[in-house]
């Protein structure tokens, strides 16, 4: 394997990895997965809690426990953090590939 092939996957493996951190770090990602544990969550910290909309993340929304609307933002939130799980899967799979691919092709020439 070239250098030059050795430097593209790696810069590619690179690139994957900022992917990753970005998702994980993004602030919409960030704010979903706590909602959900608010709307999820058993502690009962009183009747009424503030999340972040589903369709708009910038706005808040005050609710009641118990409300039908509860359900719903819960399903919308498990949808949208259903998403961003399958692109970091995909992401890892692709770098787990490349790095196979490399390390496979520089034993291949070390012998």
């Amino acid at each position: 394997m070239s250098f030059s092939e050795r430097r593209t996957i790696l810069l590619r493996i690179l690139e994957i990895d900022a992917h990753i951190r970005n998702i994980e770090q993004g602030k919409n990602y960030r704010r979903l997965k706590n909602d959900l544990r608010i709307l999820e969550g058993t502690e009962m910290r009183g009747g009424i809690f503030t999340v972040h909309s589903p369709s708009n993340m910038e706005e808040l929304v005050e609710m009641r426990r118990n409300s039908k609307v509860v359900g719903e933002y819960i399903t919308q939130y498990r949808d949208k953090l259903r998403i961003d799980r399958n692109n970091l899967e995909r992401l890892a799979q692709e770098k787990k590939t490349l790095e196979k691919d490399l390390f496979r092709k520089e034993q291949a020439t070390i012998y």
